[in-house]
């Protein structure tokens, strides 16, 4: 079975920009395993097509569209600012 297409979305891509390397590259890892099953044993569901992953004390939320195998990653951010508006 073919993973999904993952993609970034521009306020997500400008957090991951702002981070650590280290960390950044744990986000891109997560992100790749995201691709390959985005409902894996640690996702949480957060509503109908929206999920989220841990890493560390950060949130990755991202959106799944099965009908045409994508993921899009809406958020990368803290966890006391993921949930904020």
């Amino acid at each position: 079975m073919k993973g999904y297409e993952v993609l970034i979305a521009a306020s997500a891509e400008k957090e991951l920009a702002g981070m650590q390397k280290v960390l950044r590259q744990r986000i891109i890892e997560k992100c790749e395993e995201i691709g390959k099953d985005p409902r894996g044993t640690d996702s949480k569901k957060l509503d109908d097509v929206t999920y989220r992953v841990r890493v560390g004390d950060y949130r990755i939320v991202y959106n799944v569209n099965d009908k045409e195998r994508k993921v899009v990653i809406t958020r990368i951010r803290h966890r006391r600012e993921v949930y904020r508006r």
